[in-house]
């Protein structure tokens, strides 16, 4: 089940932050604190959809020198877990509460990073329940070429 107050966050840090967004960059880490609803959190500075689904559903501890994020985690032994480049897409995709054809589309979108697009409307789209294929078509993301429909 889709995660709509995390989709719903992501859109108004986007919407009130687009500097802090870019789908070719999870993470840039340094450190920057962006507000949501009266909270601060600790961010890169900027990020992708994946890194702001991590960013706010996650409490990071500390970013290391090879890009990878430090989280708490109360299941492991150590209370902490690593969140590395080559994990990120699957973590975001569970706190988003999608599957993995959706997490594919929404994260390697292949967009035209020259032009602007609606993320927060994408997002919201999304969030109501659209089919993200659907939603990016809607929103500019992509053409009804690259639209297939289940």
């Amino acid at each position: 089940m889709r995660n709509t107050q995390l989709l719903n966050d992501i859109a108004s840090v986007i919407r009130s932050n687009p500097d802090h967004h870019d789908q070719n960059q999870w993470f840039d880490g340094r450190k920057s604190l962006v507000e949501l609803n009266g909270k601060e959190f600790v961010c890169g500075t900027t990020q992708c959809i994946a890194g702001w689904a991590i960013a706010l559903s996650e409490n990071i501890l500390e970013f290391t020198t090879d890009g990878a994020l430090i989280v708490e985690d109360d299941s492991e032994a150590a209370g902490q877990r690593i969140i590395s480049l080559a994990t990120v897409q699957y973590e975001a995709r569970d706190a988003l509460g999608l599957n993995p054809n959706e997490a594919l589309e929404l994260f390697h979108a292949g967009v035209d990073t020259n032009k602007q697009y609606d993320w927060h409307s994408l997002l919201i789209d999304i969030a109501e329940g659209a089919p993200i294929a659907l939603a990016m078509h809607e929103n500019e993301l992509m053409g009804w070429d690259d639209y297939e429909q289940d």
